[in-house]
């Protein structure tokens, strides 16, 4: 029922019990197996279908026309409209029927006898459909009790089973219990680990969001609780550490781990180290990421590399050669004069044993003995002197200074090994010694040539003040041929600046008028002082009556060093020239016969004297081997 409209009560009823919205069950008696019936016909034709019906209605037995009509209410939902209508008939009087009310009495009991059989067949086709529905329906329960009973047996296999597992389950739930209690025993050392320990520790996962950070963390990198899930990226970490994220991506893609060093904003120092998290089937599931505070150690790392680089400074700017060797006499280092001194390089050097190096050149008996003998008994030895020939310097005389490094822990330790080259001071101190022995002897020398130049020029001179001139200008020239052999140590003179020196006073006059040239040539100290005397003399009589003396004079010195057979020989050559013809003195005078005397005692070789019309001509010569270590110097003169 959907709807009613006007007085149905004659028609309809409401039964007893729960409310219902059932046409049928709501029909009267009468109408109920009629309108049954025209439901059903309405359905299955889709037409409107009508019966009559009669009812007690106000205290009398009336008819009613019942119409059921099918209702489109969409296209897929039908309705249907079930009206009742009343019939109007002529009252049927009392008494006997007439044959025409009869026979409508009758019409009207067939009609109704009609509609009770074609109800009963409904009835009996539904009664039949019914039992052929029970029957399947017996059958299908027989079917599903047979399925029941299997099952039930299942039921009672499985309860068997049940109990099975539930023991089993009691089992496992008593080991779960117990690793229960051993995890929450693990997680809370774990916890207590974490917070008893200083490092930072990070959960990352693959995108590279927290996953989990210990308590240390919170103050280092100011987490929260709440943060856990958020990338990394969204923080402003306290740690200068502009590479984590990419050395993060980095792990995730080639799976190892990388340390770095990194500075917070307190200028403490942090090891980070970041590596893949891995879960117990060894899968990758993020990354781990801890901060170890290692500010002591680093400040002690600084600090030892700034002793470290102050050490090599001062062992780079020592230049003596310098090596430090292990305690088995292996080489660890060598400083840069070594290298220089010895011309060798950093790997023919370290690694290897000091007996091995260049050649075994160090492989020294009185240098073993100090290394393998003494020096382990002492912590040090100085000023060995050993005197070597080395392979790249030759003969040379070395102080060895070495000492042990002990150093602290078990670290080993070590030797350091000072070389100082004393070949130059050797050698200064036997020229020392040579010098004051020849000192000694030039002085006695001096003295008697003094001697000789006070008697000799006495004897030829007839005053005082002509004995003074001479005797004061020898003097000089001597005392600049000492002069220019101090300069040079004593090791001899070049024969051009010997010559400038002795003509020096002539310079000053007038330069141009005389010519100096000749190869460099180092003579020796005793050669070098016979020829200033011999070129004060020459000069001394040129200025009295020779080149020098007039203003259209000069004079030419030279030197070379003799050639083909006479290669021996050095030869000098003076040269005047002057207007007026050179007489030869009557009697040889003090000049010549020192001349004469030093060039043969002093030089060992010979002089010529060639009084020419155009002015003087002397030449010289003497032994190659009188010049300072018997070498000859090609270069030229530079004036």
């Amino acid at each position: 029922m959907l709807y009613y409209h006007g007085a149905t009560s004659p028609f309809l009823d409401t039964p007893s019990g729960e409310p219902t919205r059932d046409v049928l069950a709501m029909a009267r008696d009468g109408v109920r197996a009629k309108l049954r019936i025209a439901l059903r016909e309405t359905s299955q034709s889709g037409e409107e279908t009508e019966f009559t019906v009669r009812l007690m209605h106000d205290g009398e037995q009336q008819s009613f026309t019942v119409t059921v009509t099918p209702v489109k209410a969409s296209a897929d939902v039908a309705h249907r409209l079930i009206s009742f209508a009343m019939r109007h008939e002529a009252a049927i009087p009392a008494g006997p029927l007439s044959g025409k009310e009869a026979s409508q009495n009758e019409q009207m009991l067939e009609e109704e006898l009609r509609a009770t059989r074609a109800e009963l067949n409904s009835t009996t086709e539904q009664m039949e459909s019914v039992n052929e529905e029970l029957i399947a329906y017996n059958e299908e329960a027989t079917s599903m009790n047979e399925e029941l009973q299997s099952t039930n047996e299942e039921l009672e296999t499985s309860k068997e089973e049940l109990q099975s597992f539930n023991e089993e389950l009691h089992s496992v739930n008593n080991q779960l219990q117990h690793k229960v209690q051993e995890l929450d025993e693990a997680t809370n050392n774990l916890e207590n680990l974490l917070s008893g320990t200083s490092i930072a520790t990070l959960f990352l996962d693959t995108d590279l969001s927290i996953k989990w950070f210990s308590p240390a963390s919170r103050t280092l990198l100011e987490l929260v609780s709440t943060d856990i899930g958020r990338p990394l990226g969204h923080f402003a970490l306290k740690i200068a550490d502009d590479a984590l994220l990419r050395d993060a991506k980095t792990v995730l893609d080639k799976l190892s781990t990388i340390e770095a060093e990194v500075p917070d904003e307190a200028d403490n120092w942090y090891l980070r180290r970041v590596q893949p998290y891995r879960t117990r089937d060894n899968r990758i599931d993020g990354v781990v990421i801890t901060f170890t505070d290692i500010t002591p150690r680093k400040r002690a790392t600084d600090a030892l590399n700034e002793a470290r680089v102050y050490a090599e400074a001062i062992v780079a700017t020592i230049r003596q050669p310098l090596l430090v060797l292990t305690s088995d006499l292996l080489v660890a280092t060598a400083n840069a004069m070594f290298y220089e001194t010895f011309a060798t390089n950093r790997n023919d050097t370290e690694g290897k044993r000091v007996y091995d190096l260049g050649n075994g050149q160090w492989n020294i008996p009185d240098l073993r003995r100090l290394l393998e003998e003494i020096l382990p008994e002492k912590e040090e030895f100085n000023d060995l002197r050993v005197d070597h020939e080395f392979e790249s310097l030759g003969r040379r005389t070395m102080l060895l200074n070495a000492r042990r490094l002990i150093q602290s822990g078990n670290r080993p330790e070590l030797i350091l090994l000072a070389i100082e080259d004393a070949t130059a001071q050797t050698d200064a101190d036997a020229h020392r010694d040579l010098l004051i022995g020849e000192l000694s002897h030039r002085v006695k020398n001096t003295l008697a040539t003094v001697q000789s130049l006070a008697s000799r020029t006495l004897r030829q001179v007839d005053t005082m003040e002509g004995f003074k001139t001479a005797f004061e200008g020898r003097l000089h020239a001597l005392a600049r041929a000492h002069d220019l052999l101090v300069e040079e140590n004593w090791k001899g003179a070049v024969l051009n600046r010997l010559a400038h020196r002795a003509l020096e006073p002539y310079f000053e006059a007038d330069t141009d008028r005389i010519t100096i040239d000749g190869p460099a040539l180092r003579l020796a100290p005793q050669t070098g002082t016979a020829l200033v005397m011999i070129f004060h003399e020459l000069a001394t009589n040129a200025a009295k009556y020779g080149g020098l003396s007039t203003p259209e004079g000069s004079l030419a010195l030279r030197w070379r060093v003799g050639d083909g057979k006479e290669n021996e020989w050095v030869y000098i050559d003076w040269t005047e020239k002057c207007k007026h013809k050179i007489e030869p003195p009557a009697r040889s005078g003090f000049g010549s016969r020192l001349i004469g005397s030093s060039v043969s005692h002093d030089l060992q070789g010979s002089a010529y004297l060639d009084y020419r019309d155009t002015g003087l001509h002397c030449e010289i010569k003497f032994p190659v081997k009188l010049l300072a270590d018997n070498q000859r110097f090609q270069d030229r003169a530079d004036g």
